[in-house]
């Protein structure tokens, strides 16, 4: 987005301007179609989400941990966390999805926070 804002709390005027305004942005600056998009702060609900697929994104990331396997949300892509304090046993053990159960405890507190 333009200013990163929690996009969840913007009105719909400035929901419009935060996404299309950075995908114009980066698309005037890069020379190239810009086709993905990532929530900030992962927040997200059903208008963000439809305001993305109106301003011609192709998918967005959220900030919910986890694998995506198909059939997977083209607009609620989950995303693994890797870190250089990451040991080679916890590379392999994300790789393999041994921290995806983390994603189901984000979605069920989001829903009761």
């Amino acid at each position: 987005s333009v200013t990163h804002p929690r996009l969840t709390q913007s009105s719909p005027d400035r929901l419009h301007q935060e996404v299309q305004g950075a995908k114009s942005c980066l698309e005037d600056r890069l020379g190239r179609p810009i086709v993905s998009f990532s929530y900030p702060y992962g927040a997200y609900n059903d208008v963000v989400q439809q305001i993305v697929k109106e301003a011609g994104y192709r998918l967005a990331c959220t900030s919910i941990y986890g694998t995506n396997r198909t059939p997977w949300r083209r607009f609620e892509l989950r995303r693994i966390e890797i870190s250089g304090a990451d040991r080679l046993v916890d590379f392999r053990h994300k790789l393999q999805g041994k921290y995806d159960w983390l994603g189901h405890w984000q979605r069920w507190s989001r829903r009761y926070a």
